[in-house]
C-alpha cells in the first residue's frame, strides 16, 4: 500500500520523500518548481540527509 497525499488524500504509488501527490504539488508550486522539490527531497532521502523529525538527526 502506498502513501496518501496530505492535501487531497489521493494514493501515491511511488516511493517519494514528500507525501504530496503530483497534482497538488504542481497546483501549489507549479511544474518546474515541483519537479525540483521532488528531486532534491528524494536525493536527500537517499543520502540519509532528510530527517522527518528533529530528534532523528544523527
Amino acid at each position: 500500500m502506498g502513501q496518501k497525499c496530505v492535501y487531497c488524500n489521493a494514493e501515491i504509488f511511488d516511493d517519494r520523500a514528500m507525501q504530496i501527490c503530483d497534482k497538488c504539488g504542481v497546483g501549489v508550486w507549479g511544474p518546474k518548481q515541483w519537479a525540483h522539490i521532488k528531486k532534491t527531497t528524494d536525493d536527500a532521502q537517499e543520502r540519509g540527509d532528510l530527517a522527518l523529525y528533529k530528534d532523528q538527526v544523527v
